[in-house]
């Protein structure tokens, strides 16, 4: 069990309480990282048939792979938000478990000339109590746009809950279907597709910044 949730702030309410974004990679933090996925899906939103697990962690095939990216955010020590990053194998991707992308795939293959990596970004999940802050998604979604280009991946598959399309069009992704209903997630969701350097540009858009982070704070 992990412990309640911390507080916004620090005990001194001048001083915002650092928010540290990074790729998962010792044993902890991507075991924080499922259960994050567990805390927001099952146990706040009541998704997935809505009964907690014994092991309170969201894990799938895809997490044994190697192509497998997971960030986690910590508002302290408290984990508090998570984003899972897969880079294509031969086994296909998380996003097209719930939706046929070949047709995107082969207009991408034609303009690339069949030079293009896909990756999918998925199990994005941020606790009740910090959904507020938009600087923590947006965080989430600079490190994940530095690890796509990091990992060569080209274009990002994604199936997300239709309340988080919105979002999703501002990072410059684009919605390949209406909305329809997956019984497994208990929810309506919507594919969508964008290319990784129209991703990268918008997330360093108002950023000096050259690098490509593993990391960041807020």
């Amino acid at each position: 069990m992990r412990p309640p949730a911390l507080r916004r702030r620090s005990p001194c309410r001048d001083v915002p309480m650092v928010i540290r974004i990074k790729v998962a990679e010792s044993e902890r933090e991507v075991d924080d990282a499922l259960w994050v996925r567990h805390e927001v899906f099952v146990v706040e939103e009541g998704k997935l048939g809505g009964k907690p697990l014994a092991s309170e962690r969201i894990v799938d095939r895809f997490d044994a792979f190697p192509g497998v990216y997971n960030l986690i955010a910590y508002a302290g020590a408290e984990p508090i938000a998570t984003l899972r990053l897969v880079r294509e194998g031969v086994l296909g991707l998380p996003a097209e478990e719930h939706f046929d992308f070949s047709g995107y795939r082969e207009a991408i293959a034609r303009e690339r000339s069949g030079r293009a990596v896909f990756g999918s970004a998925g199990m994005l999940a941020v606790r009740q109590a910090w959904r507020g802050r938009r600087d923590v998604v947006r965080g989430m979604f600079r490190v994940a746009a530095g690890v796509s280009v990091t990992a060569g991946i080209t274009h990002l598959l994604v199936v997300v809950d239709h309340h988080s399309a919105r979002m999703y069009r501002r990072f410059g992704f684009k919605a390949l279907a209406e909305r329809f209903w997956v019984e497994a997630i208990g929810s309506f969701v919507v594919p969508l597709a964008a290319g990784v350097a129209r991703f990268h540009a918008w997330a360093f858009a108002d950023s000096r910044e050259t690098g490509l982070p593993s990391e960041d704070r807020l």
